[in-house]
């Protein structure tokens, strides 16, 4: 079945559409895209159709179609693959048209630094919105993010010099389209409502009814908060104060003046909002291994026919060829059998900037290639990968907050008035987070808190701690002394790209000098070589043997092609970690 008009054309036809033929509803959009007027699809697996939307004149309307049939059938071009992004074979998708981009964002309204976004999943579900937000906030760049749930829109202001919208987008479709290992599952503990409920209802007939009732509702009270009396009674004796002694004389206040119903209906506030937060603590908690250990779903399957595949993770084999490229998530553990990129490790690396990748180089799951393409071995996949672990470790830290008995102690002492159960663990799971971002796995809720508790740390004598940190060593200029420092910015901002400690190494020389560095647009990276544009320049970084012996190479720098500038490197005397451990004392450890 085809109908259309003048702004969309919509196709029925169930062997195209089903949830079986997701390759063939791609294939069918790779088709459609390729023709410059249509600017959205929507596929719907489970209807059996899609619906085109665009925009031409309307003299051209009949011809347009007549091609975009042709096309279909398949006697016409069709984009790469890899400019779709991914969605799963069961799940109804909405694709939208950005300059020459293909993402399931739509860009509702688009201003200098500002954007609205709109995606269905925004007011289907509420985890969708927060996990955009943290993933965003994380974007260097990005000044401020705010989902609204009820219209499905995200706003997003940024810095246009740090970041463009497509870069948003890019980033926005491949981070979320990762999802938690299916063996990850934070399941709430149930609270019982029953005896409160009962209680309520009885205080309630007392309360209006019959006054009677109202004696039989303060002994079921008594009954159902006999534990919290005990607690109370062993707090005093210990000379305490915390949240069960306040409930007790709550409750003694309540019979006594005959408020049986309001203490009831207290007691109900307190199971409810109770159940509200393990809620939000497990939904919080999947958004944490989501951002810290996020594994993709998808990845790009190189086939004996030399055709690439986008093939779900669970079916993907040790020894298997993947390939990634700019934007793209690392679905696997691997080794590089071919290509170099620029890769953002997250936790699972060392660094907190993107790492150069080459040929025999390893790569974790969970890792975004931020420019360059490369083909991986793979080593392991599923629940094998680094990201994999650490997303279990964290899972079991997480689910451990609800029932912690440690926690539990500090809560009936520091949280009298939202219950022992509520603030508490939340705030130790928002320290949590903020140790991952450092690169810090927590496996004990309890670490951080003993950790500012204590008045010395030890630490292990390993040979990483005595890695010194590389510096840069001579700058030799062709140009004037003057301008040494705008060329020193501008190097450095080309050294981004390094993707090494001589990245590190110049931009620290730039913060001793208190000059600002921006990253400019990358024109070429290849091995030992990087070439990007600074306005109306283009700045070469190449990469020489070093006669000296050390272990990084020297560089040359190259304005429009003419040689200008070299730049040695060396390593200092004081080890890396040196920096931490003084500002550990000086927080008096």
């Amino acid at each position: 079945l085809i109908q259309y008009d003048e702004e969309s054309l919509r196709v029925e036809y169930n062997r195209l559409f089903s949830t079986s033929n997701v390759q063939l509803a791609r294939r069918f959009a790779r088709r459609v895209f390729s023709f410059s007027e249509v600017h959205s699809v929507s596929i719907d697996p489970q209807g059996n159709a899609v619906q085109i939307n665009y925009s031409t004149e309307k003299p051209e309307l009949r011809n347009f179609i007549v091609k975009l049939a042709e096309a279909i059938a398949g006697k016409g071009s069709e984009i790469d693959d890899s400019g779709l992004p991914q969605w799963a074979a069961n799940e109804p998708v909405s694709l939208h048209r950005y300059e020459d981009l293909v993402s399931r964002w739509q860009i509702a309204s688009k201003s200098a630094g500002q954007v609205q976004l709109r995606h269905p999943a925004l007011n289907q579900d509420t985890d969708f919105g927060r996990r955009a937000e943290h993933i965003l906030r994380s974007i260097p760049g990005v000044t401020e993010v705010t989902a609204t749930i009820t219209k499905g829109n995200l706003w997003i202001r940024y810095r246009p010099e740090l970041i463009d919208v497509k870069g948003l987008l890019k980033i926005m479709d491949s981070r979320l389209a990762w999802s938690m290992p299916s063996s990850t599952s934070l399941q709430t503990k149930p609270v019982d409502f029953q005896m409160s409920n009962i209680t309520l209802g009885v205080a309630t007939v007392g309360e209006l009814m019959l006054p009677l009732a109202e004696m039989l509702g303060a002994g079921l009270l008594v009954v159902t908060q006999s534990g919290t009396v005990r607690d109370a009674a062993l707090q005093l004796r210990q000379g305490k104060l915390g949240t069960p002694v306040w409930l007790t004389a709550l409750l003694a206040c309540s019979i006594v003046s005959g408020q049986v119903l309001a203490y009831a209906l207290t007691d109900w506030s307190f199971r409810y909002w109770t159940r509200r937060h393990r809620r939000d603590l497990a939904s919080e908690s999947r958004i944490l291994i989501e951002e810290v250990a996020p594994v993709p779903n998808h990845a790009r399957i190189q086939t004996d026919e030399d055709i690439e595949v986008w093939t779900p993770v669970e079916q993907i084999r040790v020894g298997q060829a993947l390939k990634v490229q700019t934007g793209d998530a690392i679905a696997v553990d691997g080794r590089i059998s071919a290509g170099v990129a620029l890769v953002h490790e997250g936790v699972a690396g060392w660094a907190s900037g993107p790492v150069s990748k080459k040929v025999g180089d390893l790569v974790f799951a969970g890792s975004t290639v931020f420019h360059g393409k490369i083909e991986i071995e793979v080593m392991g996949a599923g629940q094998g990968t680094r990201n994999a672990r650490m997303a279990q470790a964290l899972m079991e830290t997480c689910i451990s907050l609800q029932d912690h008995p440690v926690l539990k102690k500090q809560a009936e002492v520091q949280d009298w008035l939202s219950g022992a159960e509520l603030a508490v663990p939340m705030e130790t799971l928002r320290t949590i987070r903020l140790a991952a971002r450092n690169g810090a796995i927590i496996l004990e809720p309890t670490a951080l808190s003993r950790l500012a508790e204590s008045n010395f740390v030890v630490l292990d004598d390993r040979s990483t701690l005595l890695n010194r940190e590389l510096e840069l060593h001579k700058l030799n200029s062709r140009l004037p002394e003057s301008e040494t420092d705008s060329l020193l910015r501008l190097v450095a901002g080309a050294g981004l790209y390094l993707g090494d400690e001589r990245a590190f190494a110049l931009a620290s020389a730039c913060q001793q000098r208190r000059l600002l560095v921006r990253q400019p647009e990358l024109v070429t990276l290849e091995d030992n070589f990087v070439s990007v544009r600074q306005g109306s320049q283009t700045i070469s970084l190449r990469s020489w043997p070093d006669i000296s012996g050390e272990p990084l190479s020297p560089l040359t720098v190259e304005i429009d092609g003419i040689e200008t500038a070299s730049l040695q490197f060396k390593y200092g005397t004081q080890p890396r970690a040196a920096a931490s451990v003084l500002r550990l004392r000086k927080q008096g450890f």
